[in-house]
């Protein structure tokens, strides 16, 4: 198996400084969208319900709110990667989605310390990104889905390469599902719903889709709960959605397989031992251009008729594996390059978007010496590549990755 591994000398010492120091937080939440959304508004009262009534228990908890794409009128992304076929559900415009949410916690891991406990809650199509991201490496500790459009039937047949029991093994802490009856994509039975099932049937038909709920294997892990609501629509333009958390206030709504108690708890980590420091002003300034950064659409690069390109500086957390997937034109060109650290880094070629059978891995050759690498290919119009890059230290670490493709 091909692979090609190159680093800087170590992390500087600002970084490592970063890591050996005691911070003010002990956890985070990161929030994932669905989509049709802007970063502006999309996420609406989540943290402030959370806040408001939970204030001891999220004392500690920075929250991160994620944007990997999608804004209306804007889907240029499409003509850049692709992954429908990477999980159940997934969109072309996701493409970069589960690398971002990897950088997220590898930002927050190398301000706030490698310790910190990570709680994703991820809605809609930020579900599939979630279960895309740990099936191709990443760990968290904690998982809050909300209204997810997976299908039992294609978690059952691992259709698009869908692999939940090994995303779900990838979560060290407890895992929890929501839907609500008034949530036509999670429907009713508190368990992952059957979207397809709603646009191959062509509308509801008096009835919530999703009533077949998770695989029974799945749904009888004890580290995975249910949780149904009432009146919790699915759409964000809606003042009854997910993200309006009106569900979260204290008597807002009927709380059915699990408790507000066990909820916050999940949220914040409360299930694993952790350990509270205080943060520098130095750190806390880090964590707001993080914030910053992560909020803001960075799919850099441009697009045209001719090619397209992509170009980003990213956190890989400790011991984790990040992918992107580009569609190719008739020919490309790949570089990485690690700032702070060492990665292992190898490619794919993909035939109609599978990667669920044995792959031949190219070489990333070793023309930027040994920090980074490059590899061009040619002569495969409207193939994807698969780009993965590994992290196999206990601290993260920050690489540049560029892509650019081209037709003749």
């Amino acid at each position: 198996m091909l692979r090609d591994e190159f680093g800087a000398p170590g992390p500087r010492i600002s970084l490592q400084a970063q890591l050996e120091r005691a911070d003010d937080y002990d956890a985070a939440i990161i929030f994932v969208h669905g989509v049709n959304t802007d970063p502006n508004w999309n996420f609406r009262n989540m943290e402030r319900e959370l806040r408001a009534r939970w204030p001891e228990q999220m004392r500690r908890v920075a929250v991160v709110k994620l944007f990997w794409g999608y804004v209306p009128g804007n889907e240029w992304s499409s003509v850049i990667g692709t992954r429908t076929d990477q999980t159940w559900g997934l969109s072309d415009l996701a493409w970069s989605g589960p690398a971002k949410l990897c950088d997220a916690i590898g930002r927050v891991q190398a301000t706030l310390g490698v310790d910190t406990k990570i709680c994703v809650m991820a809605y809609s199509q930020g579900t599939c990104i979630t279960v895309a991201a740990l099936q191709e490496g990443l760990e968290i500790d904690n998982l809050i889905l909300m209204g997810s459009p997976l299908d039992q039937g294609g978690i059952v047949r691992h259709s698009h390469n869908t692999h939940l029991p090994q995303a779900f093994e990838r979560v060290r802490g407890e895992i929890i599902n929501c839907s609500s009856d008034s949530d036509w994509m999670s429907g009713v039975g508190a368990g992952t719903s059957a979207a397809g099932s709603f646009f191959a049937g062509g509308g509801l038909n008096g009835k919530s889709v999703g009533g077949h709920g998770l695989p029974k294997a799945i749904k009888d892990l004890p580290k995975v709960h249910s949780l149904h609501l009432d009146n919790v629509d699915h759409t964000v333009l809606q003042d009854e959605g997910w993200w309006d958390a009106h569900w979260i206030r204290p008597g807002g709504d009927n709380w059915q397989g699990i408790s507000p108690e066990h909820f916050i708890r999940v949220a914040t980590c409360a299930n694993h031992d952790k350990r509270p420091h205080a943060a520098s002003p130095r750190e806390l300034e880090a964590l707001d251009e993080h914030r910053e950064h992560l909020i803001a659409d960075t799919r850099r690069g441009w697009s045209d008729e001719r090619g397209s390109g992509f170009s980003d500086r990213v956190y890989i957390p400790a011991k984790t594996t990040m992918r992107w997937h580009h569609d190719d034109r008739h020919h490309a060109e790949y570089s990485v390059e690690a700032i702070d650290g060492f990665v292992i880094a190898r490619l794919c070629h993909a035939v109609y978007d599978d990667f669920s059978c044995d792959e031949r891995w190219l070489s990333i050759g070793m023309k930027e010496g040994p920090k980074g690498g490059a590899r061009s290919v040619s002569g495969s119009e409207d193939a994807t590549f698969m780009l993965e890059v590994n992290n196999t230290r206990n601290f993260p670490t920050v690489v540049d990755i560029k892509f650019r493709t081209w037709r003749d």
